[in-house]
């Protein structure tokens, strides 16, 4: 499998260029530093995303507060985490980085507040 990664650890923007399957590289060129290597690696055999979304909450003037995770998620499981977060209402006061839903799936994360409901 080949695949064209753009690399976002900088302004750069590098084109990088992974040959691999089943997780195992063959190739990889169009890097210009090792954190664009190291970027494109993960991207290629396991890419993580931070997730994010909205969470219905009660007793504030707005019927939805955002969120996100605390830390990297795998990106298959990003479907998985929005159908635990939309089953889910908190009441406000709500803290910035207040933790929602803590280790979310088991994978070690949390979702947060994004913002408070303090205005």
């Amino acid at each position: 499998m080949e695949k064209t990664i753009t690399c976002t650890v900088c302004p750069q923007g590098c084109q990088i260029n992974v040959i691999g399957n089943n997780g195992t590289i063959e190739s990889i060129t169009g890097f210009a530093c090792n954190r664009g290597k190291r970027f494109a690696t993960d991207e290629f055999i396991h890419p993580m995303r931070i997730f994010t979304s909205t969470m219905k909450i009660n007793n504030f003037d707005e019927p939805l507060i955002p969120v996100r995770s605390d830390a990297l998620v795998p990106k298959e499981k990003l479907f998985d985490c929005m159908k635990v977060v939309r089953e889910k209402t908190v009441s406000a006061p709500i803290q910035p980085g207040q933790v929602l839903v803590a280790n979310i799936l088991n994978l070690g994360c949390n979702i947060i507040a994004s913002k408070g409901t303090e205005i």
